[in-house]
Formats: C-alpha cells, sequence, structure tokens
C-alpha cells in the first residue's frame, strides 16, 4: 500500500495538502548551506516549503516520487512543464501579459492565486514562450478548474430547493 506522505530529509507532508509543486532549481553557490545544491518549491495550504537535496539527480527521484503520489490521491491537476497545481486550490488567475524582463524564451505569462494561509506565497507565475501559447496556457487552466468543480457537481440542474430563493429573490422589493 502506498502511503500519501511524501517525506524529505527532515519534513513529512501529506500530499493531499499541496497545492503548487514547482520545477527543480539550483541554488546560487553563494546561497548554498549544508551541501545542498538543488530546490523544487512546494505550496500547501499553510505556505511554502523548500525541499532542498545534494545533487539534481536526487532531487529529480525526490520530485517525481512526490508527482507519483500527487497523480494517485488527485484526480484532477493542471501541470505546466514540471509546475503542477490543484484546481481546486485556485482562487483566481489573470489575463495573459507580456513580461518586462524576458526570463530566457520565456516572454508571456499570467498569474494564478491559489488557496494557502500564507498570502505571501499565494501567487504563482506561469510564464510560457509566446502570447498565443500563454493564452492556450490560460484557457487549459480555466478547462481544467471548471471540471473539477464539474467532478463537485455532475448535474447543471438546479435542485427543487434552490429554485423558490431564486425566485423570491427576484421578486422582494429593497428597502431603500
Amino acid at each position: 500500500m502506498n502511503s500519501l506522505v511524501f517525506s524529505t530529509n527532515y519534513e513529512a507532508y501529506n500530499v493531499e495538502k499541496v497545492v503548487y509543486v514547482g520545477p527543480i532549481l539550483e541554488i546560487p553557490e553563494d546561497r548554498r548551506k549544508n551541501g545542498y545544491t538543488h530546490y523544487f518549491k512546494i505550496i500547501t495550504s499553510v505556505g511554502p516549503e523548500y525541499c532542498q537535496y545534494d545533487s539534481q539527480e536526487n532531487a529529480r527521484k525526490a520530485r517525481g516520487a512526490l508527482a507519483m503520489k500527487i497523480d494517485q490521491c488527485k484526480k484532477t491537476l493542471f501541470k505546466h512543464g514540471l509546475e503542477v497545481i490543484d484546481p481546486k486550490k485556485v482562487v483566481a488567475f489573470s489575463s495573459v501579459f507580456a513580461l518586462k524582463t524576458p526570463q530566457g524564451e520565456k516572454t508571456h505569462a499570467f498569474t494564478v492565486i491559489v488557496e494557502t494561509s500564507d498570502d505571501k506565497s499565494a501567487k504563482v507565475w506561469l510564464t510560457y514562450k509566446s502570447q498565443d501559447f500563454a493564452e492556450k496556457g490560460r484557457k487549459a487552466l480555466y478547462a481544467v478548474v471548471h471540471a473539477a468543480y464539474d467532478s463537485v457537481r455532475p448535474n447543471s440542474e438546479k435542485s427543487p430547493q434552490e429554485q423558490p430563493v431564486a425566485v423570491a429573490a427576484e421578486t422582494a422589493t429593497l428597502p431603500f
């Protein structure tokens, strides 16, 4: 039986509480501590965490294990390159915009606000090679978020209890 807990050297995380998983990045040499050379960021429901490793290979193996566990416990996910976002935790996302300073070949982006108790880590930037790719990515995110909530409410018809409330609200007079 596979555990839905992701463990690093020092921490263990409930995979169901993971909202975002970022790509593997190299730690700049002047900021390295304890022999760690690579990391990836995860955002949980309570805030960000940085999983650090002593090699790119170890970081890749750990991130792969985390991705496999997330796939096991969550039915719908939005994947952008090596980034993974839980669509049920998406609060809002912006329109596409051109980056002031392109990041390599990435020239356009949009931001995604995810549900977490730490406001500073709630914004995730998704970058793309062109405006066209960014707009397609935004449409794909919209579709995945919509599908995630459609699975919760399979019938789009209103229940009988919702209809009288809607009618009462339409016919009510306002006191001012």
